[in-house]
């Protein structure tokens, strides 16, 4: 599930920032990240010298709130521009959601149940200043603004009733990034004390920050402008390399894109979760290292092994065939895989998957240059090399569809 944040104050923000910029539905329709994000960013920084826009703007949320605007409807427009956006961006990750759900789903007027629970249950008080808060892990916790809107961790408090509600989940898992640990272990705490009957299976997977590339003041990098950057990276370098396979007037965009994708993905999950990094696409594309175009370079190398003609492989392994050192080396390598994807799935960590590959694409290179297969004069024991081959790139191949890549044949 792609749970996105549609809701809250910031959208009467980017309202007045709508209107700022005269936004036309077409013009939203056309670039919806990039013309919304400017609208938004125009209208935070009339807010910091200009008190009465961040008024206007809980003002109209609260309009928004209560049900008492049109708003809404122009509000889903946008939404819907937002989310096919986003769709084609997911897709050049490989990347597809089951389902895409919104936070203005839990909306004050969605919500009455779970706030009358904990008044059922006594565990809200309302401070001088007319908010109402709970007491969680010994710290007031808002609940409600002073004005009667809904705060972030009160619609996540409904959603979390409502998920179960709706799938009856063994465990839910929040992918969310670091800095919202605190907000995680408010939610959890007020789970446990409506007596949620799953809250020791809620649990906050946390991830790090790409560091400098956005800011709330307009300083960013678009997620569309990286993957263009890389595919063009991409394409130069299959440009200059003699060893170019494919047709690049006809095919070059296309793997290039892939190519570009692969290494901005590798790049990220080969470093632990949490960590965070500052991005540098001239590193992440390089052609040599522990890259993205190195994994699609080598199995491009596997694939054409087994396109070579007259070469049978064998139907079952002989080990008495593949004593050389390169050989038993590549396939305690290759032993190896099911134990990793275990630890991978246990830790939830796809940098143990990475850096595994890396370890056998090294194997498989070091056991290519060594155990010839084109021009090995003992048939068995050539049909028992493109065997060996042929399993370790099956392996490389699906590690990297597990890491959200597209393996190619041709590069």
């Amino acid at each position: 599930m792609n749970y996105l944040g549609d809701w809250g104050t910031q959208f009467g923000l980017l309202k007045i920032g709508m209107e700022l910029n005269k936004l036309s539905v077409d013009e939203i329709k056309s670039n919806p990240i990039t013309q919304l994000f400017n609208a938004y960013v125009k209208a935070n920084q009339l807010a910091a010298t200009d008190p009465n826009v961040s008024e206007k703007a809980r003002n109209i949320f609260c309009q928004l709130e209560n049900g008492e605007t049109t708003d809404l409807e122009d509000w889903m427009e946008c939404r819907k521009f937002t989310v096919e956006e986003l769709k084609r961006m997911y897709k050049r990750l490989g990347i597809e959601f089951d389902e895409y759900a919104w936070e203005s789903e839990y909306r004050k007027t969605n919500i009455e149940k779970v706030i009358n629970l904990m008044n059922e249950l006594q565990l809200l008080q309302v401070t001088s200043d007319g908010k109402t808060t709970m007491n969680v892990h010994d710290k007031p916790i808002p609940i409600l603004k002073s004005d009667g809107t809904t705060l972030y961790v009160t619609r996540d408090v409904a959603a979390v009733f409502s998920r179960y509600e709706k799938y009856r989940f063994d465990e839910m898992m929040y992918v969310v990034e670091n800095g919202q640990h605190d907000h995680f272990n408010s939610l959890f705490g007020i789970a446990k004390l409506l007596h949620f009957p799953k809250v020791d299976q809620l649990r906050h997977v946390k991830f790090g920050r790409i560091s400098k590339m956005s800011t709330r003041k307009g300083n960013v990098v678009f997620l569309k402008d990286v993957l263009d950057d890389a595919q063009e990276l991409a394409l130069e370098t299959m440009e200059h390399d003699k060893d170019t396979k494919i047709d690049i007037a006809s095919m070059g965009q296309t793997v290039a894109d892939i190519l570009g994708t692969s290494s901005v993905i590798i790049n990220d999950l080969k470093l632990k979760r949490s960590a965070t990094y500052e991005f540098d696409l001239e590193k992440a594309s390089k052609v040599v290292g522990d890259t993205g175009y190195n994994l699609q370079y080598t199995h491009c190398r596997l694939c054409r092994l087994e396109e070579i003609p007259g070469v049978k492989m064998a139907a079952h392994c002989n080990p008495t065939l593949l004593q050389e050192p390169e050989a038993v080396n590549l396939i305690y390598s290759m032993a190896k895989a099911p134990d990793i994807l275990k630890e991978a799935k246990d830790s939830l960590e796809a940098h143990r998957i990475v850096h595994y590959t890396f370890q056998l694409c090294k194997a498989i290179n070091k056991a290519h240059r060594s155990l010839n297969v084109k021009n090995e004069s003992n048939s068995k024991v050539q049909e028992q090399r493109l065997l060996l081959f042929a399993t370790a790139r099956s392996i490389v191949n699906k590690n990297m569809r597990i890491l959200g890549l597209q393996p190619l044949e041709r590069m």
